[in-house]
């Protein structure tokens, strides 16, 4: 059990996001990024998140270069199975692939039975 860093008699019921102090009901700060126990932790806070996000500000997920390294990889996945088909069942046919590959499931199930 944690008492108020500023009610030595009253039991803490949180701490402060900055500087992780235990502080009763009556000395929390509710704002957007979390409780504080005084607007110098909020400052703080403030200051760190700031220095945080201009040393690495967050990058944006559809960057070209991301969209193009997605096409190159469903490409070359793509023509990947097309090759292993090719090799497996000797065509590139979709119709004639389609009618091996249902030939060779049927084979597959009756195996089991």
């Amino acid at each position: 059990m944690e008492w108020c860093k500023n009610h030595p008699t009253r039991k803490a019921v949180t701490k402060c996001k900055q500087c992780l102090a235990p502080i009763c009901a009556e000395c929390r700060i509710f704002m957007s990024e979390g409780i504080f126990c005084s607007s110098e932790c909020i400052e703080e806070f403030r200051q760190w998140r700031a220095n945080i996000l201009t040393m690495n500000p967050p990058r944006s997920r559809f960057s070209l270069k991301a969209q193009l390294k997605y096409f190159v990889v469903v490409l070359a996945l793509l023509a990947f199975i097309w090759g292993v088909f090719y090799f497996w069942l000797g065509t590139f046919d979709v119709r004639e692939i389609a009618s091996k590959l249902w030939e060779q499931l049927w084979y597959l199930i009756r195996l089991t039975f």
